[in-house]
C-alpha cells in the first residue's frame, strides 16, 4: 500500500509539473483581436455568431500559421485522444478537461487543429503538403491517415501529385481514397490522368471502381475510348 501511494504522489508530481510546463510556457501562436490561434479553434458551436467568427480569424491569421501548423501535423497523438474517438469515452466528460492546458495535451489531438485550420486556408496551406504526406506514408494509425488525405484534397489542384503518388500505397484505403478525392478536382487532375488509368488495373475491384467514377468526372472520353477498344 505503502509503495502505491509513493507512485500515485510521483505520477501526480509529474503531472502537475507537466501542467506548470504549458501554463508557464507556452508555444508562441499568432494571434488576431486578442486571441491566439488555439483559442480561437477552441470557440464552441461553429454556427453561433461567435463561431462564425472562427474561420475569418483562421484567414486573417493567414500563412503566419504556418509555423503551428507544421508542428500540430509532427506531434504525437495524446494517449487519451483514442478513447473519446471510440466512444469508450463520453464527450461531455471530456469537454472540461480540454479547457486547460493539461486537459488538452492528454486529450486533444493538435494534428485535428492543424487539419482544421489547412481546410480554412486552402491554397495558402501549401506548404504543409510534404508534412501531410509524410504523415500518409508513415503513420500506423487508420484515423490519421484518412484525415491527412482529406486535408490535402481541401489545400487544392497543388495537392494533385501527392494524391496521385497514393495510387500506389500497398493499403487498399489509401488507394481508395485517393482515386476518389482526385475526382473532386476535375479537368484540373488531367496531368495525372496515365496515373489513373493505370489504377484501371488495380487488382482491388473496389479500387478500380472508384477510379472509373472519377475518370467519368476528369476524362470521360478516355473510359470510351477503353470501351470501345475492348468491343
Amino acid at each position: 500500500m505503502r509503495r502505491r501511494g509513493i507512485l500515485i504522489l510521483v505520477v501526480l508530481a509529474v503531472l502537475a509539473a507537466v501542467a506548470a510546463i504549458l501554463c508557464f510556457s507556452p508555444e508562441p501562436e499568432p494571434d488576431y483581436r486578442g486571441r491566439s490561434l488555439s483559442q480561437w479553434l477552441q470557440v464552441p458551436g461553429r454556427s453561433s455568431p461567435e463561431g462564425t467568427r472562427v474561420d475569418e480569424a483562421i484567414r486573417q491569421i493567414g500563412t503566419n500559421a504556418l509555423p503551428c501548423l507544421l508542428r500540430w501535423i509532427r506531434a504525437r497523438r495524446p494517449p487519451c485522444s483514442a478513447l473519446v474517438e471510440s466512444g469508450k469515452v463520453p464527450q461531455w466528460f471530456v469537454s472540461p478537461l480540454l479547457r486547460c492546458p493539461l486537459g488538452r495535451s492528454l486529450w486533444h489531438d493538435r494534428f485535428d487543429d492543424a487539419s482544421v485550420c489547412i481546410m480554412i486556408l486552402g491554397a495558402e496551406a501549401r506548404p504543409t503538403i510534404p508534412a501531410l504526406v509524410r504523415v500518409i506514408n508513415r503513420s500506423k494509425d487508420p484515423y490519421r491517415v484518412s484525415r491527412a488525405m482529406l486535408t490535402l484534397s481541401f489545400i487544392g489542384p497543388d495537392s494533385v501529385p501527392a494524391l496521385a503518388d497514393c495510387l500506389l500505397d500497398p493499403r487498399e484505403g489509401v488507394r481508395v481514397a485517393a482515386a476518389g478525392h482526385l475526382g473532386q478536382f476535375g479537368a484540373k487532375a488531367r496531368p495525372v490522368l496515365p496515373a489513373l488509368l493505370n489504377t484501371l488495373n488495380d487488382p482491388s475491384p473496389w479500387v478500380r471502381e472508384i477510379t472509373t467514377n472519377t475518370l467519368r468526372k476528369i476524362a470521360p472520353e478516355e473510359l470510351e475510348k477503353l470501351s470501345g477498344s475492348h468491343s
